[in-house]
């Protein structure tokens, strides 16, 4: 798009495709003066007259606040703020038809994340289920275990466990349907977007959080109130078109798409424009 972003970040993290950015291991490096916009999402300069703040933590910015949900937005307590969903490659998370006979619970293992419930679902039902997700970054050592100790004893479900990159998309791709049973809130949950570009459909917690921004109900999976939604929408899964989900992600969820959407809010900010 011609546009060349400097990265400043005091983690281990490189951008994987280091041709079109400039990577800086401290922020502490930065002279704000040295750039047309600054995308923040750290304290570290509030008082920066040209830069944005995407939230990813809990920090209030003065102004310029741009969140990854309207849900993020209203739950924080911001008094104004723009909303620039995420996106995905939706070509490395390739579509894929032909869907096997099991569901998928794909996320951190959490309790506001609800694995038990999917596990639960899967009791309930008698469906098979792979349950895959991080266990040990930001993970609760002893709920984890109460999960695995739940898998063990039901022959229909398996504990994969961590899975990245092209093995993440395997399930991704294969599971009749992702089950996405938070309840705390979630401000985003990408994992959901990244089963759509794969044509599966998500069932989701649907009372609070991101997920009625991004799913559309009945048509790229269900949101679900109660649990006996939950059941409900697990014997319907098979009304939900893979290639509509797979629409949903490539018009909707893009990484173009949200590339676009900053640039956008880039622009406003160098003409001056606060909010």
């Amino acid at each position: 798009m011609g546009y060349k972003p400097h990265l400043f970040s005091g983690g281990p993290y490189k951008p994987a495709n280091g041709t079109w950015t400039e990577w800086h291991g401290d922020a502490s490096e930065v002279n704000v003066d040295d750039f047309d916009v600054l995308d923040v999402n750290s304290p570290t300069f509030f008082n920066c007259d040209h830069a944005i703040y995407t939230i990813q933590g809990p920090f209030q910015p003065p102004k310029n606040v741009v969140c990854i949900s309207h849900s993020q937005g209203v739950g924080m307590g911001f008094p104004s703020f723009k909303v620039i969903h995420y996106g995905t490659d939706t070509d490395f998370y390739a579509y894929r038809e032909q869907k096997e006979d099991w569901f998928l619970y794909f996320s951190r293992i959490v309790h506001g994340k609800g694995p038990h419930i999917a596990i639960q679902l899967a009791k309930d039902l008698g469906f098979e289920l792979k349950v895959v997700g991080e266990d040990k970054l930001y993970c609760e050592p002893d709920y984890v275990e109460q999960i695995k100790k739940m898998c063990e004893k039901l022959p229909n479900v398996e504990y994969v466990g961590p899975k990245y990159n092209e093995e993440a998309v395997w399930y991704l791709q294969r599971a009749k349907a992702m089950l996405f049973p938070q309840f705390w809130g979630e401000a985003f949950g990408l994992v959901m977007i990244e089963a759509l570009s794969c044509g599966t459909p998500v069932i989701a917690g649907g009372t609070n959080g991101a997920p009625p921004e991004v799913i559309d109900h009945g048509r790229t999976g269900f949101l679900c109130q109660s649990y006996g939604d939950f059941i409900n929408a697990c014997k319907r899964i098979d009304e939900i078109n893979p290639r509509d989900c797979r629409y949903d992600a490539v018009t909707r969820w893009s990484a173009r798409r949200m590339t676009e959407d900053y640039l956008r809010l880039y622009r406003l900010v160098i003409e001056g424009t606060t909010w």
